[in-house]
C-alpha cells in the first residue's frame, strides 16, 4: 500500500513536467512562470512538514497518512479545472502543504513492522516507487495527453491530472481498511505476534523529539545539507527532462516514452547500488558522495546547445541512476541514525531543508532559461550545488558515524550505546 503510496505522491508531484508541454500556452504561462509554479508546491510542502510531524507524533502514523492522501487528491482533482494561472499556483502550493509529512510518516508506520536491521531494505524498496513514477508515468502521462486532448472540452493535460489523482482516493480508502494502526491492533496476527515489539529501543536510550534538541546535534545539519543536494539534482531532472526531450524535435507521446528511461536506468543503478554497499558497510561517505558527485557532473552536462537525442538520453539516464543510487544509501543510513522517539520530528526536518532543493532548483533554470532561452546555464549551476554537496558528504559522513561502526551513537539519544548492525 505505502509503495503505491508513494509512487502516486511522485507521479502527482512531477507530472506537470509532461503536462509543461502543452499547458503553459493554454494558461499563458512563461518558462519563469513555470519555475515559479514548481517552487509554489515545496515553499507549501517546506513550511507544514514540521507541523505536520508533530502532527503525526500526536495521532500516529496512519491516521496521518489518511489525512494526507484524502486531501492531496483532492487538490489534483480541483486543479485539473484551473481557468489560468493565477488559480494555478496556489492549488500547487496546497498540493504541497498537504503532502508535507509523507515520507516521514511512511518511515515511522514501516518502522513499526520491521526491526533496525532489516528497516533500510524496507525503506529502500518502498522509496523505489520513486523512480518507478518515472518508468510508468511519463508514458502513461503523454499517452494520456494525445489520446484524449478535448475530449469533453477539456485539454489532455487535464485530463492527465485528474486521471492521476483518482486512484489516490481509491488508495485512501485502502489505507483505511487494510492497514491497521500498528501490530497490536493487526486482525491477521496471532495473539503471540501481537506482543512481539518489531523495533525496541534499548533501555539505557532517553530520546528526545524535540526540534531544538535535535537541532544541536551536527549529523542531523549534515543529512539535511546533504539531502538538499541531492533533492537538487533529482528534481530538476524530474521537472526538465521533459522539456529538454521535447527541445529534440519529439511528439509528446515519444517524450512519454524516453522520459521512462532515466526511471528504468534510475531503479537499475540504486538496486545494483545498494547490493554493492552492503557488502561494503565501511565508508558508507563515499557510497553515498561518489553517484552523487557522478549524477551532479551529468546533469550539468546535459545542458549542452542543440543535444542530440541518443546524447541527451544517455546523460539523463547517467545521471539518474547515480543520484538515485546516492539517495537510496543516502535514506537507509539517516533512518538507521534515528532513535524511534526521534525519527519523526528528525525525519521531517531533513525532509523539509532537503526539498529546499525543488524550491530553488526550478527557480534557477527557470530564471536562466528565460534570461538566456538556454537551459546550459540553468543546469550547469545546478549540477555544481550537486558537486558540492558530494565534496560535503565525503568530508562530513566518515567523521560524524555515518560509517557503521558498534560505538556509533544514533540521533537523539542522550547516552552512548552499543549498536548491533
Amino acid at each position: 500500500m505505502l509503495f503505491l503510496a508513494y509512487l502516486f505522491d511522485v507521479l502527482d508531484r512531477t507530472n506537470i513536467g509532461m503536462a509543461s508541454l502543452t499547458m503553459t500556452h493554454d494558461l499563458g504561462m512563461s518558462a519563469q512562470g513555470y519555475g515559479i509554479a514548481i517552487a509554489a508546491f515545496f515553499l507549501g510542502y517546506i513550511l507544514f512538514e514540521i507541523p505536520s510531524a508533530l502532527y503525526l507524533a500526536r495521532v500516529g502514523a496512519r491516521d496521518t497518512l489518511l489525512r494526507i492522501m484524502l486531501l492531496w487528491g483532492l487538490t489534483c482533482v480541483a486543479t485539473a479545472f484551473v481557468p489560468d494561472a493565477r488559480f494555478f499556483y496556489p492549488c500547487r502550493f496546497l498540493l504541497g502543504a498537504f503532502q508535507a509529512g509523507f515520507v516521514p510518516a511512511c518511515i515511522c508506520y514501516i518502522a513499526l513492522w520491521y526491526p533496525p536491521d532489516r528497516l533500510p531494505g524496507a525503506l529502500a524498496i518502498q522509496q523505489a516507487a520513486g523512480p518507478i513514477a518515472g518508468i510508468v508515468g511519463a508514458p502513461l502521462s503523454g499517452l494520456i495527453m494525445d489520446r484524449l486532448d478535448r475530449v469533453a472540452g477539456l485539454a489532455g493535460w487535464r485530463w492527465m491530472l485528474l486521471l492521476e489523482a483518482l486512484p489516490v482516493l481509491l488508495l485512501a480508502y485502502g489505507v483505511l481498511r487494510l492497514c491497521p494502526t500498528s501490530p497490536a491492533t493487526a486482525a491477521w496476527l496471532t495473539p503471540d505476534e501481537r506482543a512481539l515489539p518489531a523495533n525496541p529501543a534499548p533501555a539505557a536510550i532517553t530520546a528526545s523529539p524535540r526540534l531544538r534538541d535535535l537541532m544541536r546535534d551536527s549529523r542531523l545539519q549534515g543529512f539535511a545539507v546533504s539531502y538538499f543536494c541531492l533533492i537538487c539534482g533529482i528534481y530538476t531532472l524530474a521537472f526538465w527532462a521533459p522539456k529538454l526531450l521535447a527541445a529534440t524535435g519529439l511528439s509528446t507521446q515519444q517524450v512519454g516514452l524516453c522520459a521512462a528511461v532515466p526511471g528504468l536506468a534510475a531503479i537499475c543503478g540504486s538496486l545494483a547500488w545498494a547490493r554493492y554497499t552492503e557488502r561494503r558497510p565501511a565508508g558508507q561517505g563515499w557510497h553515498v558522495a561518489v553517484p552523487a558527485a557522478l549524477g551532479a557532473a551529468l546533469l550539468g552536462a546535459c545542458g549542452a546547445e542543440a543535444p542530440r537525442l541518443p546524447w541527451l538520453l544517455t546523460l539523463l539516464a547517467l545521471s539518474s541512476a547515480a543520484l538515485y543510487a546516492a539517495y537510496i544509501v543516502f535514506w537507509g543510513a539517516m533512518t538507521r541514525a534515528l532513535t524511534e522517539d526521534a525519527r519523526p520530528v528528525g525525519s521531517a526536518y531533513v525532509t523539509m531543508f532537503g526539498l529546499m532543493g525543488g524550491l530553488v532548483s526550478p527557480l534557477l533554470v527557470g530564471h536562466f532559461l528565460h534570461a538566456t532561452g538556454s537551459h546550459a546555464v540553468g543546469l550547469s549551476l545546478v549540477g555544481t550545488i550537486g558537486l558540492l554537496g558530494a565534496m560535503g558528504l565525503a568530508a562530513f559522513f566518515p567523521r560524524t558515524g555515518f560509517a557503521i561502526r558498534s560505538t556509533a551513537k544514533p540521533i537523539g539519544c542522550e547516552e552512548e550505546t552499543i549498536i548491533r548492525f
